[in-house]
């Protein structure tokens, strides 16, 4: 692992060290913040994809929308 306060190896030597590209040594990892909505939304895919396997994802969709399960609409501000 890199250690990005270390004095006695810089940064861009770490990075041949390790093979990686050094902007990846400065990037946080993302994190996993998701929504109960959002889990709500997964679950339901989940098992309509569970139930019909074959079912792509447009095939969801419609299911979803269909009433199968209520769908939330996002909103989206520009």
């Amino acid at each position: 692992m890199a250690d990005l306060d270390d004095k006695r190896i810089n940064i861009a030597r770490q990075a041949r060290l390790l093979d990686v590209n050094r902007s990846s040594l400065y990037r946080q990892p993302p994190t996993a913040n998701w929504s109960q909505r959002d889990l709500d939304d997964m679950r339901m895919i989940d098992e309509i994809y569970t139930a019909h396997p074959y079912f792509g994802y447009r095939r969801i969709t419609v299911q979803m929308q269909d009433g199968y399960f209520s769908v939330r609409a996002a909103s989206v501000q520009v």
